[in-house]
């Protein structure tokens, strides 16, 4: 017998397809509506539903606000930017339902917020007191 490791084949990278985006109109201070980008609704709400492993438009709602509220800026305004990211981290991880959705989504927004908290602390020039309460958050 040959001692010799069969070749592996190099990783084929999976096509790049565009990720599923949103746009934000303010209602107030605390919530923004999301809309289609490109203006088709049925097309872009159901390639949400897609990206979340869901049938529930319910639950696209609910997560819809969730990341909002996980995408708030430190002058405290919702960034477009970020609801976009953090479900690009949950379409990757491609949940097949609900609950694996949940799972993406806890993961994106905790690593939202922690970005933000760090980007915060980052300000030392309110003081050592100031980068310990927010390093403690």
């Amino acid at each position: 017998m040959s001692d010799t490791v069969p070749a592996t084949t190099a990783s084929i990278p999976k096509p790049l397809t565009r990720r599923t985006r949103v746009k934000l109109r303010r209602v107030n201070c605390d919530f923004s509506k999301p809309y289609p980008p490109d203006g088709d609704g049925k097309l872009w709400w159901d390639r949400l539903k897609a990206a979340l492993g869901t049938t529930s438009s319910d639950f696209v709602n609910a997560t819809l606000v969730q990341i909002q509220n996980a995408s708030r800026m430190p002058s405290g305004g919702i960034s477009e930017t970020s609801v976009n990211a953090v479900l690009a981290f949950v379409e990757a991880a491609e949940p097949k339902n609900e609950m694996e959705a949940a799972l993406a989504i806890q993961m994106a927004c905790t690593h939202a917020v922690a970005m933000a908290v760090l980007s915060r602390a980052g300000g030392a020039h309110r003081g050592d007191r100031h980068v310990a309460l927010m390093v403690s958050a």
